[in-house]
């Protein structure tokens, strides 16, 4: 591997490392919020619609945010800062900041305003009822955090990944801060605390665009209202971004269809998968997550100088260390699914039921952690290349194999036959992005063999993986040959 080659890979990693330490942090901080918040409400009807009304304005945040924004404005910004100039790119960040609060403004007042007019009239039952009231508080969250990914978007794009990466820690911190000094005032029901949580919530999001301000102030980004549709950038952005939205409101979708089919299943399934794909989220925003968000700059910089040849090895490496740490974490979460759920959650509220249910919904997602975490970077590959409307097409696919395994599923394993559907659709979802990527750029040859080697797990200099990669015998503490360097190994080589 040339030199230059390694170079990039070694600041991928860098880089993913930085996101993920930090992410790791808020995970662990997000796992003590859902221990506390288990607790408190456990998987009551209370927690069910707090679940809700904090999905939804998710749902809007990949819409407008982080999702579809990342996608469409990272490319387009990093072109613009290496083949015109940092004045530029700085001129086209503004535009798109000022569209970006006028729409998603628009938005969230429509929606309340729909809540308050509309359907608190027309839509009765007791979760129902609540989840409309926590919504009117938690839809303006989604402007906070469409603000957040803008100044994520530019910081990234600059191989600034430090404050972005910290942004998720300051929600958490909100999030268990509100547990002890916000919902214990509310009043003394759970139906009453919920709406401390709700307000802490909105707190946090403000935070998490706060904590990136310095960083681009420090890089000359001014925040002046410039809504200028006409500008040749902003039309780009929008191009890559209709198919992007679209994209990911199918994911999201799958993720709503869900929540409503979930209310089907009864009380507490909503709570369960809750807690269950937060364990998942665990392993997957560390890792999958963290090298996703940090390799898209660097492909997207390949792409634009026209490099593909070192696009295709960096998505090579990328995709190497995703399998290599996230088949033995799904191993891990399988076999000791119901130990940890006992040991994080089983308190308070929390009973054995709640247990029983839980690793029930931890089993069927983890079966499909490794196929997240392809989606994620192979995804990246797509946008990197400006090609927006494939996983598009793919994820419509999806999407309708996950509503028919669902009405199945549901059928025989409840909330668990939810998750199971999840994986299936996320499994099917991936071997089409990495077939047609295959196909359409030959960026894979894939070789149809998993393999499960249990004599070691070899970390390496370069790779964490490949002793032959680096051309040394002496980097790596065991002499065997390049297949055999992973425990848990899928081979996918470009």
């Amino acid at each position: 591997m040339p030199d230059k080659q390694i170079t990039t890979n070694k600041t991928v990693a860098r880089s993913a490392g930085v996101i993920g330490s930090w992410t790791m942090v808020s995970r662990v901080l997000g796992l003590i919020r859902d221990v506390i918040s288990a607790s408190i409400f456990g998987t009551s009807m209370v927690w069910d619609a707090f679940v809700q009304a904090f999905m939804i304005p998710n749902f809007l945040r990949r819409l407008f945010g982080e999702g579809a924004l990342s996608a469409a404005f990272i490319p387009v910004f990093t072109d613009y800062l290496h083949k015109k100039s940092k004045d530029e790119a700085l001129k086209l960040a503004s535009v798109v900041i000022s569209i970006l609060m006028i729409v998603v403004g628009g938005v969230v007042l429509l929606s309340i305003g729909g809540i308050s007019l509309f359907l608190e009239k027309f839509i009765t039952g007791p979760k129902t009822e609540l989840t409309l009231r926590l919504l009117r508080i938690t839809l303006p969250y989604i402007i906070f955090l469409s603000a957040a990914a803008w100044a994520m978007g530019i910081l990234n794009s600059f191989k600034h990944f430090t404050a972005p990466a910290l942004a998720p820690v300051m929600l958490n911190i909100c999030w268990i801060g509100s547990l002890f000094l916000l919902v214990p005032y509310f009043g003394d029901t759970p139906e009453e605390k919920i709406f401390g949580l709700a307000i802490g919530i909105l707190l946090g999001g403000f935070l998490q665009l706060a904590v990136q301000i310095p960083g681009l102030v420090t890089r000359g980004v001014k925040f002046g209202f410039n809504p200028s549709f006409s500008h040749p950038g902003l039309k780009q952005i929008i191009y890559l971004m209709a198919p992007a939205m679209f994209g990911l409101a199918i994911t999201q979708l799958n993720i709503l269809i869900d929540l409503i089919l979930a209310n089907f299943v009864g009380y507490g399934a909503n709570s369960t998968l809750w807690y269950g794909n937060r364990l998942v989220q665990l392993p997957l925003g560390v890792f999958a997550i963290s090298l996703s968000t940090a390799v898209l700059p660097v492909m997207s910089e390949q792409a634009a100088l026209n490099d593909i040849d070192k696009l295709k090895q960096t998505l090579n490496f990328t995709m190497k260390l995703v399998f290599l740490i996230l088949i033995p974490a799904s191993l891990g979460l399988i076999i000791l699914r119901v130990p940890i759920i006992r040991l994080l959650f089983e308190h308070g509220k929390f009973d054995a039921e709640s247990t029983r249910r839980t690793a029930s919904v931890l089993l069927f997602y983890s079966l499909g952690l490794f196929a997240y975490g392809g989606v994620h970077v192979v995804v990246k590959a797509y946008y990197s290349l400006k090609d927006t409307r494939t996983p598009v097409r793919i994820g419509v696919i999806a999407l309708i194999s996950n509503i028919c395994l669902n009405l199945i599923l549901m059928q025989y394993l409840r909330e668990g036959g939810l998750a199971l559907a999840t994986t299936l659709s996320s499994i099917l979802n991936f071997t089409l992005l990495v077939f047609i990527l295959r196909k359409k750029n030959r960026f894979l040859g894939i070789k149809r063999n998993i393999y499960f080697i249990p004599e070691s797990v070899i970390i390496c200099r370069d790779y964490g993986c490949c002793c032959s990669d680096v051309n040394t015998t002496t980097a790596c503490p065991f002499n065997y040959p390049h297949k055999y360097n992973n425990l848990f190994y899928v081979l996918f080589y470009f």
